[in-house]
This record gives structure tokens, sequence and C-alpha cells, in this order.
């Protein structure tokens, strides 16, 4: 569970109304206004000084009216989760997925074994949200009840308060579904106070009827082991595959672009399958993907294009001199000032590099009918990569549903950690703001489908991958040979 660790803070603290009383049971430690406010300097310059990508979204007066509103909020003996709670609502204004702030281990220790949790996992379809347990559950709840409230909040209240709160790209709110479905049991654990149970009023998938459920929470490695049974979309153990579904379709999955998992010449095995099978037609599977290395993707593209081409039009960096490194462990990757080397300083101040260096088409490259399937957790560098092909690739329809990743870019590659001196909490700063080389986007969006298709609750329970079965359907459609 070491991503809960990395992630506690940005997929947390979702209810401004939670008091100190509320926490006291955590036991954590507390601190005065004069060292939070230190903190906040600090991070403010940091975040100023290091992240390019600051006010893409937000406005810099806005920004820091909201650093200074928190500063004049703040009171004595202010325990680490008010503080995180009410710092992530300010850095939630930067729209940025790749800013990641950690607790002290000390306190995530606390955490996890003082809690208790909802223990049922959840799936939401057309914005309703439903119990996800498996047929044999011995849960009060069963799979298909729909949730309708939780100690008399309304559903729809709690996850347009939790979608405001989950990591992403932009502005957009209902790509952020598939993250909420992950991480439910710890946004409801900060959302409510209570430790024993919770009242969820329901309707029931087995009489149609409103009935209310009181539910007891259970510890976090029962919650775990009830999370990992759920009924899932799709097979996600699959790094990378390829299978022939038919004697004209191949299909790809990529599960994730970390470079652990690249393999060039299993792809290279793949695309020259695809020409001497006579494959006319291949679905690539996208979804689940979080991202990984950009050469992973760059090797990638160069199966899909029929010209040599960028895949980024341009990158940029703040200047790179930072006042803050005192409060880095590593300071900053000596790689990164070789990077920003190449950068040249406009008359804005900005520190631009144009990209010139071209994907050259590979010999096996495949130029035929394409499906490309993405949702929800595509991100950083799958959704980037998604756009190119969206963009460059003619012969590309998508399906499933938005990216959480930017569309035009995302602001990511290289990194510092600041690590504020009074709260100990982390905070990961991404370096680097990527434009990709793209032109048809909608402003704050990641990219939208051709056809927004959602497996339903009988798809799940059946087995049926709704979104796949659409892009056999329409690649099926398709006549003649592919053209490479």
């Amino acid at each position: 569970m070491k991503k809960i660790t990395n992630f506690i803070i940005l997929l947390l603290f979702v209810q401004s109304w939670i008091s100190k009383t509320d926490t006291e049971f955590l036991d954590f430690k507390t601190f005065t206004k004069q060292e939070l406010s230190e903190d906040l300097n600090i991070l403010e310059t940091a975040l100023r000084e290091a992240h390019p990508g600051l006010y893409l979204y937000t406005d810099s007066t806005d920004l820091a009216d909201s650093f200074k509103h928190l500063k004049s909020e703040l009171e004595n003996a202010t325990d680490v989760f008010t503080f995180s709670t009410q710092l992530f609502k300010v850095l939630n204004q930067v729209h940025c997925g790749h800013i990641e702030v950690s607790w002290p281990e000390s306190e995530v220790g606390k955490f996890f074994s003082s809690t208790k949790f909802f223990p049922d996992p959840i799936v939401i379809i057309n914005d309703n949200v439903f119990i996800n347990n498996p047929p044999d559950s011995k849960s009060s709840l069963t799979f298909g009840d729909q949730i309708l409230s939780i100690n008399g909040v309304d559903i729809n209240k709690i996850l347009n308060s939790i979608e405001a709160f989950v990591p992403g790209d932009g502005t957009s709110g209902t790509n952020k579904y598939r993250q909420i479905e992950d991480y439910f049991y710890l946004y409801l654990a900060f959302e409510f106070p209570e430790r024993d149970h919770f009242s969820v009023e329901i309707l029931s998938n087995d009489t149609g009827q409103k009935i209310t459920q009181d539910v007891q929470l259970k510890g976090h490695d029962e919650t775990i082991e009830k999370y990992e049974a759920r009924i899932k979309r799709y097979e996600t153990d699959k790094n990378f595959s390829f299978e022939v579904l038919s004697d004209s379709v191949g299909l790809i999955t990529i599960r994730s672009f970390d470079a652990r998992y690249r393999n060039d010449a299993a792809i290279d095995s793949v695309f020259h399958n695809i020409r001497s099978q006579g494959i006319k037609s291949v679905i690539l599977d996208l979804r689940g993907n979080r991202g990984g290395s950009r050469g992973y993707k760059e090797y990638l593209a160069s199966y899909f294009i029929d010209e040599a081409t960028t895949l980024t039009s341009a990158t940029e960096i703040n200047e790179p001199t930072y006042s803050f490194l005192e409060y880095t462990a590593d300071s900053v990757d000596s790689n990164f000032y070789t990077f920003a080397d190449k950068h040249t300083a406009n008359e804005q101040g900005k520190y631009i590099q144009t990209v010139t260096d071209k994907i050259i088409p590979k010999p096996n490259a495949y130029t035929g009918q394409l499906a490309v399937l993405v949702d929800g957790y595509c991100f950083s560098a799958c959704s980037s990569f998604a756009s190119f092909l969206y963009d460059h690739n003619g012969n590309s329809v998508f399906i499933g549903e938005e990216t959480i990743g930017g569309f035009k870019g995302h602001t990511g590659g290289y990194y510092t950690e600041v690590t504020l001196p009074n709260s100990h909490l982390r905070i990961k700063i991404p370096l680097v703001k990527f434009t990709e080389n793209v032109s048809s986007f909608s402003w704050g969006r990641g990219l939208v489908p051709h056809h927004n298709i959602e497996s339903q609750l009988e798809d799940l329970v059946n087995g049926n991958d709704a979104p796949l079965n659409v892009a056999v359907e329409i690649v099926g459609r398709q006549k003649g040979k592919a053209k490479n």
C-alpha cells in the first residue's frame, strides 16, 4: 500500500468543517501559527520559483491571496491533519496532478493504526454510486445497491466535495471518478468524524426499495482485502500484451509506461507480427495507464506515424536558481541542470526550448484502422501519448472516458521535493512544463473520446467489457487490408 502513503494528502482532506476535536483521537503533533506561517512562506516561494505551470489554470493574484488568507486563518495548536486540509484547498487551485504532498511517516502510521474505514468498494456509473462487492460477499450492502446518502448527506454532495480534491490536470471533474472509486474508503474516513459505523441510505438492487443500513467500519487490512476482491471493468495485470482477436483484429494492451516495463524487443515483435499476419485493424488499450517514461511513449509512437514529427512542441522551465534548496534533501537532479542549459530566456523571462528532435516512423509502422481505449486513469505520459495519436493519426478513433491528464500537456519530468521545516510535510514540485505537439483541444480538459462508453452494472457482473466490445464493432466495419 505504498501508493496510499504517497498520495494520502492528494487523495484526502475533502471537508472543511472537520473540527480539531474530531481529530484529537489521532494524537497528531500540533504547531504554532508562527511555525505554520513559516512553512507556508517557504512553500509559496518554492512553488513560485520552481513550478513553470503554476499559473496555467489560476491567476497569480488569486493564488497569492489564497496563501495570504490561509495564513490569516491559522490558529495556535493546529495539528498536521487540519493544516494539511487547509493547505490542499490552496494547492488545488493550481490544478496540477503532478504536485504530491506526503505526511511524515510517523503521522501516517498513527492514521492507519487508529482509523476504521467504510469497507465496501464502490463503482460510479452515469454519475450514480453503486456498491461493488462480489456476489458472494457477506456484507450488509450487496452488489448493485445504489448509495443515496451517507449519514444524512446526499451522495452527490459528497462526490462534488471529493472531486475538487482529486489530483488531475485542468478543471474537468467526471474524469476523476476512477480514482474516487479506488480511495473511497479513505475519503469517507475524513468526510465524517464518526469512528464505528455509518448510516447508509440505499436503493436496494434486490427489491428496488429505499432502505437504510447500518454499516460497521473495519480496519485497514480488512478493507483492502475487500477492495482487492471487487469486480473490475477489465483485466489490470497486463503491463504489456498482444493478442489476435480474429483474423483481422489485433489487441495491444499497455497498462503502464513505467520504464521498468519497457521492452523494445517485445514491441518490435508485435508490429512485425501485425504486418506479417496481415492484421487489418488494431485496438490499443491504454485504460488504467497512469503514465511513466517519455522514452517509452516516444518509442511506441514511432509505430503509429507515417512521417517524421515531434511528440512535444516545447518545454519550459523557470530560471533554475532556487532559494529554497536547504529544504530539499536531495537538492535537484543534476541531469535537470543539463536539461535546463538547452533553454533560452524569452522577453517575458520564460526559459523555453523548442523541440526539434523528430520521431522517425519505424519500418513496420502501422497505419491502418486504430481504435484507442482510454479512461479516467490515463494520466501524464499516457494522456499526452493519447493526445498525440488523437491529433496525428487520422485513422484513430477513441473510445471510453475522458482522461485525467491534460490534452495539451502537463508539468512533470524532473522534480524537487521540499520538506517544510516545522510540519515536516513533503511537497514534490514538478520542474518542466511540456507543451505537446497537438492543436485541437478544449482548455482545461483531458482527451474527450469520440465514443463515451461506460461499463454498466450488468457488464461488470457478467464479465462483459463494453468499451472493448464497441471497439471491436467499430474496427469490424472497416473493409480491406491495412495500409502498412
